[in-house]
C-alpha cells in the first residue's frame, strides 16, 4: 500500500477515501491509522463517529464512540465534546469502564470536583462490592475535604472507607 514502504500516506488515504461510505473493515483500520499518523484527527473522528452509527453491534459502537471521546480529548482538546461522548456511552452502558475513567480524567483535569463526586458515587452504585471501595470513598472524601471545603462530607465518606476495610479485614483483626 502507498502508505507502508513508499511512505506516501496522504496518497494512501485518497485511495482509501476514494472507495466512498462501504469500505472494507481493513480499508477502514487503515483509514484510522492514516488519520491518526498524518495529523487529521477531526477526520479520524468523523470517521469513528460514522462507524459507531454504522454497526449493530453495540460493543464495537461503544469501542468506536470512546476511541472517538480520547482522540477529542488528548488530540483535538475537545474536552466538552468528549464528555459528551461519554455520556451517551454511559447512558447505553453505566458499566462501561472506559466511559468511567475517561470522564473522570476529564472531570479531574478541569477541576469540576462536584461532578467527579457524583461520578464516584455512580462508580459505587454500579458495583457497590468492588475490591477497591475503600480506595474510592477516600478519594471522595479527600475530594470534598480539599477541593470542596465539606468537612462533614469528607468525614462521612472517610467513616465509609474505614468501615469497609474493617468489615474485609475484620477476620485478621481479631487474631
Amino acid at each position: 500500500m502507498e502508505a507502508g514502504p513508499l511512505g506516501r500516506p496522504a496518497r494512501a488515504l485518497e485511495i482509501l477515501e476514494a472507495l466512498g461510505d462501504q469500505p472494507t473493515r481493513q480499508a477502514i483500520y487503515d483509514r484510522i491509522a492514516l488519520y491518526d499518523k498524518t495529523g487529521r484527527h477531526a477526520d479520524l473522528v468523523e470517521l469513528l463517529l460514522a462507524q459507531s452509527e454504522a454497526t449493530s453491534d453495540d460493543k464495537e459502537r461503544e469501542g468506536r464512540r470512546v476511541q472517538a471521546a480520547l482522540f477529542l480529548e488528548q488530540r483535538l482538546g475537545e474536552a466538552d465534546r468528549a464528555l459528551e461522548l461519554y455520556r451517551e456511552v454511559l447512558e447505553v452502558n453505566p458499566a462501561s469502564y472506559a466511559a468511567i475513567h475517561g470522564t473522570g480524567r476529564i472531570l479531574h483535569g478541569l477541576g469540576r470536583w462536584g461532578d467527579l463526586v457524583r461520578l464516584h458515587h455512580h462508580e459505587l452504585t454500579i458495583a457497590p462490592e468492588r475490591p477497591d471501595t475503600a480506595v474510592l470513598l477516600s478519594r471522595v472524601g479527600r475530594i470534598l475535604e480539599v477541593q470542596l471545603g465539606n468537612a462533614g462530607a469528607a468525614i462521612g465518606a472517610y467513616a465509609k472507607a474505614l468501615k469497609r476495610v474493617m468489615r474485609k479485614h475484620a477476620g485478621s483483626l481479631r487474631r
